[in-house]
């Protein structure tokens, strides 16, 4: 059975029964490259999608994309983070989005992340959250000031349950900017109006007057269109809690008259050097630095599932490094799937026990690290056997079955070619016939031309490929 960490009631919990499974994951604000604490978070939610198929047939997703309404400060003041980026890079805030939008799904892609079943951008649902707002205020949880529509959280008895806050002790200007108008600190905005002597590149004609929506009216508006009113799982990281995900229930709940979600998931930072991520630091690193500096991304993605997700993970190039070279190792050891030799004969069913253990951990709140340890413990067993024709087939579905659980791509690695079978055959005989040129220079021919190394083992010549 499933069970996972339920940031609402504070303790592990089965997925419910209702189908399909629904999955809310709060997505990137596209105006600027996604940083190594973002890519954690959606690595976190590639893992549970992954780990839900594995166990569920009927599992929908949406990921929201923000392109618009996300304030510098994660408030209800200040500039849009898209126009400042705009403005910065004398481009408009379509442009911007468009960019790194595409910077997000090929960085997706690269971390062999499952593409949601919605990749949906808050200005494509501009009236959906329209329509939220005015269902909010026909049921009175309204009222509009200088700069905007905002919902007033005094008319809930239950606001801030996800954060457990304390309301009555709250201070204005603890969790969001200060505004005079508001009736209470932790009313927020639904709708802001655009400045009257500026007209944004983004801006829409609502009943209240132009402007945009609020930040946190996009996933409440976004869940409902693609999901429904009540959902199964919502995630998120940890700074989420307080304030968006605070809003979203609170406006979702008012309009709708359900439970908003089911489950809420959250993952914790990542620091940097055990360092706050800061750009006065210089530590803040996006997924180009990571390929520039000649890493894979899938070296990253193991670097992610080393740490559990509710805890604070820790990045530095020595552990990249580390990650990088485990990965390897893994596929390494994979390559001797093709590769008979004199060792024993290859277990399925021990394996197959190894591999329910993997599962098991997974099924326990996504213990990704301790799955790894099953997983060193099932590769072991490769690396100790020989895996004859027969057993292949099977052999190979295992990997796949853990392939579609972790992501890493174990069935990327292939057999070689028979024309470099040939020549690893060529290079045995040689060596038999104590032909030590000629094995030389095969050795030679399959390193520089096929990057594949030989090693002689006591259960019989190797080969590998030069990563």
């Amino acid at each position: 059975m499933m069970q996972v960490y339920n940031t609402m009631t504070r303790k592990k919990e089965p997925i419910p029964d209702a189908r399909p499974i629904s999955i809310y994951a709060c997505g990137p604000t596209v105006y600027l490259s996604p940083h190594i604490g973002n890519w954690r978070k959606f690595v976190f939610d590639d893992t549970l999608r992954r780990v839900l198929d594995f166990n569920f047939v009927d599992v929908v997703q949406t990921m929201n994309l923000t392109d618009v309404g996300h304030l510098v400060g994660d408030g209800d003041e200040g500039e849009d983070k898209l126009q400042k980026t705009a403005t910065a890079q004398r481009k408009t805030a379509w442009d911007v989005a468009d960019h790194y939008i595409e910077e997000f799904k090929d960085g997706a892609h690269d971390l062999n992340i499952i593409a949601p079943e919605h990749l949906a951008r808050a200005t494509e649902y501009i009236q959906q959250q329209i329509g939220l707002v005015q269902n909010l205020e026909d049921k009175g949880y309204t009222y509009v000031i200088d700069d905007g529509v905002y919902f007033d959280t005094s008319k809930l008895t239950d606001y801030g349950k996800l954060a457990r806050l304390d309301i009555k002790n709250l201070k204005e200007g603890a969790r969001v900017q200060k505004n005079d108008q508001k009736r209470q600190p932790t009313d927020f905005a639904l709708w802001k109006f655009s400045p009257k002597n500026h007209q944004r590149d983004m801006e829409w004609e609502s009943p209240w007057g132009v402007g945009f929506p609020g930040w946190h009216v996009e996933c409440s508006a976004i869940a409902a269109a693609t999901l429904g009113e009540s959902i199964t799982i919502h995630t998120g990281g940890i700074d989420h809690i307080p304030v968006h995900h605070t809003n979203e229930i609170a406006q979702s709940e008012s309009a709708f008259g359900v439970e908003f979600a089911k489950i809420w998931m959250h993952n914790e930072f990542i620091t940097v050097d055990g360092e706050k991520m800061a750009k006065s630091k210089g530590n803040v690193y996006t997924l180009t630095d990571i390929i520039e500096k000649g890493y894979d991304p899938l070296d990253l993605r193991l670097l992610y599932l080393e740490s559990h997700y509710r805890t604070q993970a820790n990045f530095s190039w020595d552990s990249l490094s580390a990650a990088s070279r485990r990965l390897n190792r893994f596929y390494q050891t994979i390559e001797r799937i093709y590769q008979p030799n004199s060792q024993p004969s290859y277990d399925l069913s021990q394996q197959s026990v190894k591999l329910d253990e993997l599962v098991e951990h997974l099924n326990n709140d996504l213990d990704t690290p301790q799955a790894l340890v099953s997983l060193e413990e099932f590769l072991k067993h490769i690396q100790e056997s020989s895996v004859t024709d027969s057993a292949l087939k099977e052999v190979k579905k295992q990997l796949k079955q853990i392939d579609q659980l972790l992501g890493l791509d174990f069935l990327g690695v292939i057999d070689i070619e028979p024309e470099e079978k040939e020549l690893v055959d060529a290079y045995a005989s040689a060596k038999k016939q104590k032909n030590y040129d000629q094995s030389d220079e095969i050795r030679s021919k399959l390193a520089n031309e096929h990057g594949i190394k030989l090693s002689d083992s006591p259960s019989g010549i190797m080969w590998s490929r030069i990563l």
